[in-house]
This record gives structure tokens, sequence and C-alpha cells, in this order.
């Protein structure tokens, strides 16, 4: 049995022989006896191990040769049954924290990303953890929204529960482009519930918003509070929390079938990254910077990679005139998840006579602690060093002035709350994780002339093929010449 992490496109993990390993390098096409895989090539020795992590895969599951055996089944890779999750959008930034927490938990997991906003860098990370932990973990790169595809993946991996990440979460760049927000929030949710329907799959934990709040009045919110959003973003998970509400109703008036169960995990505004600097926040992929969450955007400015951070609206009726948001540790909040998911597999295998869980469960996750904006600029700036310029700019559509939660009734419900609430602890565990990626960047850099490069026909080429918009090689030098995050 395959030990950590077996990388796989779809057709891979259907039952076809090819397999493709990708990532923000070049590609180094493999040798005729492999056709369809593809070896990583880096600069100096990191070329033998991306041959040899290749050859791992190859070795597991067959070369892609006419005569290669079948692949196995996820069952033999150990990764299916009650201690197998399906986590969609697993490269994401917290989704890929999830899959962390739960592969440390000793669960395997089966992620699935498209990678339109997902990393391959987090999968290379979660291969070293699956690598010393006790779970599997193998990722998928697919579009959870494309007709069968997760009903194909379900199918093979019975898993236990889906993790349901993938999605946008932008609420300006929502009010720009809706019909992207409601296609991948609340079309594709519904492909989700379908796949799950028709492979009787039944615990789900859903990945909502404080934004479908809206801009309330009353303070904290409760999980109470009318939603009324006031964005395409909100909305988008408004109706998602809506439709996944009706099926798990109508599913449980058969009696003939097993209960199901969704948990609706409103999430305040997330930050941070893992405390050991294995996985953090990425300057998102494909989305304007001036919609980017505002601790990338600080961390830019800090760094110098954008030459101001940008305060978007000052004239609140808050204390200093800026936003007020509830900011939770990303490790605190999948820690949330892995909570409610044992409740929900615990509850599972009892009679529903003896269970006094909810088919519905419902939560804020946040500290319950208000910051303003400005109180966060003096929290990076005294972290980082850099006394980076700040401009003030008008409100952006979508963001309502103040958003704060109570935590009570996940903390009376699950015991859980949040553990990391020192906003400057926080900004530390972000600035080392930026710190460390910056390095290997300028390391890789260092090294890249050493590095040649062949198509797929195994002839020599001048250029990288993967490439941002300007030319340069994607994942070294951002657009504007200066180290910048996978384009």
């Amino acid at each position: 049995m395959l030990r950590g992490v077996a990388i796989l496109s779809l057709s891979t993990v259907l039952g076809a022989t090819s397999i493709s390993r990708q990532d923000n390098s070049c590609q180094l096409d493999a040798t005729d006896d492999f056709p369809g895989v593809h070896l990583l090539q880096r600069a100096g020795e990191r070329a033998e191990k991306s041959s040899a992590a290749a050859a791992q895969v190859v070795s597991a599951f067959g070369s892609g040769s006419s005569a290669a055996k079948p692949v196995p089944a996820l069952q033999e890779l150990g990764l299916r049954g009650d201690k197998t999750v399906v986590v969609t959008g697993a490269a994401g930034y917290i989704g890929s924290h999830a899959t962390l927490s739960l592969l440390e938990e000793g669960f395997s997991v089966v992620g699935i990303d498209d990678l339109s906003r997902g990393w391959m860098e987090h999968v290379h990370a979660l291969q070293q953890v699956a690598d010393t932990s006790k779970g599997n973990f193998q990722f998928i790169e697919a579009d959870v929204g494309k007709e069968g595809v997760l009903k194909d993946v379900l199918e093979d991996a019975r898993p236990a529960a889906v993790m349901h990440f993938a999605g946008v979460a932008y609420p300006a760049e929502s009010t720009k482009n809706p019909l992207k927000y409601f296609e991948n929030n609340t079309v594709n949710t519904l492909r989700v519930v379908e796949a799950m329907q028709a492979t009787g799959v039944r615990n789900l934990v859903f990945s909502s918003s404080c934004a479908t709040y809206g801009s309330p009045t009353e303070f904290p919110i409760t999980e109470e509070t009318e939603q009324v959003p006031v964005s395409p973003y909100g909305r988008s998970k408004l109706q998602a929390e809506q439709l996944l509400k009706d099926w798990v109703n109508a599913e449980n008036d058969d009696a003939s079938k097993p209960l199901a169960r969704v948990a609706l995990l409103r999430y305040f505004n997330v930050i941070g990254a893992d405390p050991q600097a294995r996985l953090g926040d990425r300057r998102p992929k494909n989305l304007d910077s001036q919609y980017m969450r505002l601790s990338t955007a600080m961390l830019d400015s800090a760094q110098g990679f954008i030459p101001a951070f940008q305060i978007f609206g000052s004239d609140y009726d808050t204390k200093d005139g800026t936003a007020v948001r509830d900011y939770i540790h990303v490790s605190d909040l999948v820690s949330a998840h892995l909570v409610i998911l044992q409740k929900m597999l615990s509850a599972s295998v009892r009679a529903s006579a003896q269970d006094n869980l909810p088919n519905v469960l419902y939560y804020n996750l946040g500290t319950g602690q208000p910051l303003s904006v400005k109180q966060m600029v003096a929290a990076c700036k005294q972290v980082t060093g850099s006394d980076f310029k700040v401009v003030r700019s008008k409100s952006r559509a979508g963001d309502p002035p103040k958003v704060w939660a109570s935590v009570r009734k996940a903390r009376e419900d699950m015991g859980w709350e949040a553990k990391f609430t020192n906003i400057t602890e926080t900004f530390e565990h972000m600035w080392k994780f930026r710190l460390k990626e910056t390095n290997k960047r300028f390391s890789l850099m260092e090294n890249f002339a050493e590095t040649f490069f062949v198509d797929e026909s195994g002839k020599e080429v001048e250029e990288c093929l993967f490439q941002d918009e300007s030319g340069l090689p994607s994942g070294s030098f951002g657009k504007a010449g200066v180290p910048g995050d996978t384009d």
C-alpha cells in the first residue's frame, strides 16, 4: 500500500492508465516507458528528487503503456471507509489547513481541487505531512462542478464525510462578477449534494460565511441574527445553505435511509498560517490585487511587493473610522471542523431515536473580539518591523462597516473556542510562513540559470512552459519584478 500521497489526474482515479503530475515548475517529460507521466524539473539536484517522486507514483499505479496493470481502487491505498474524508478545495488556503489537521488526526484524505485558486505547493506540503502521519492522502486535480466528477470519486472512496471548501470568497470581487460566485458557490454545492445522494454519503461539513448576515445593526452576531446579505458572495452562500437544509430535511423524511447531516459553519475573517509554517496564505491567483485578503495585502506592503497598503473606507461609524472585523486564526477555524466532524461521525452510528444531534447544525466561527483595520495595520508593522505606507481609499461595494461574532453556541454545544486570540501572535505565524516562502523563491532564482527545459517531444526550449502574463517564470518573480506567488 502506498503511504503518503498519490497526485493524480482525474483520468487515473477513474481507471485510466496515464498519470499527470503538475506543479508551478516546468515539466520534463518522462521516458518513453511512461507516457503521460511528467517529472518536475527545478534546479540542480531537485530534478533527481522530482524524478524519484514520480517514479514512486508510477511504481504504485503501473506505467502508462498499453500493457499496464489496472489502476488500483482507492481502498487498496487505504483511502476508503470510516476514517476517510473527501475534501473539496484541498489545495486552497482553508482547505489545505483542514486537510493538514485531518491527516494529523489519523484520517485519510482524498483532496480535490482544480487549482484555479489553489496551489500545488500546498499539495507538496501535505505530501510531507502524510509521509509521517497515520493517514493517507491522495490529490486529484479536477473541478467538482463538472458532471460526474465527484460522483465517481465518492463511489470509489465511500468516505465517512465530505468537507466542502471549494468556492470563491471575495465579497468585493463578487459585485463585479456575480455569476462566477453563484456558479462556484451555489451551483457547485448542488453538484456536491447530488453526488452524495447518488453514492449514499450522508455527512457534509460546509464552508459558509458571515457574509450571509450582511450588515446587521446589533452585535455580536448570533446564529439567530437575520441573514440579509449585501453582496452576491453572501447571497450565493446563503442560497447554498438553504438548499442543503432542504436536502437534509427531504432525505430524512425517508425512514428507510440512514440519517443525513450537514454542518453549516459561518466563517468570520480568516487569517493566520500553520504555526510550523508548513502552510499559509498566498497571493490569490486570477484575482485583482484590490480584492485580496487584508492580511495578504499588508504583508505584501511590508515586503515591498506593492507600493502601499490601501484602507478601503475610513469614515465608517466605528471607533477609528475603519472597518471592524472578527479575525479568526485558520488553525482555530479548522479545529472546529474536526470537532464537529467527530460529533457527526459518532452520532451517525447510533439509532436515530437515541440520537440528540440535530440533522442541521450551524455555528459562527470567530473569536468574538472585534478589531479595526487600523489596529491590524499596527500589529502587522510591529511584527514585520516595516513602516509601510498606508493610503486611504473610498469604501468598496459589499463591505459592511462592522462584523463580529458571538461564539457562545459553538462553545456550549461543541466545547470549542479559539486559542490564537492574540493578533500579534497570529501575524507572527503569517510572517514566519511568508519569509520562508520568499527565501525559497530567491533560492530558486539563484539556480534558475542552471535549469533547462524540454517540451513534451523532448526538444530543449528556451522558455519555461509555465509563465505568467509578463513572460516571467510563474512562482518566481511577479509582474512588478519582485518575488511573487504563482499567477
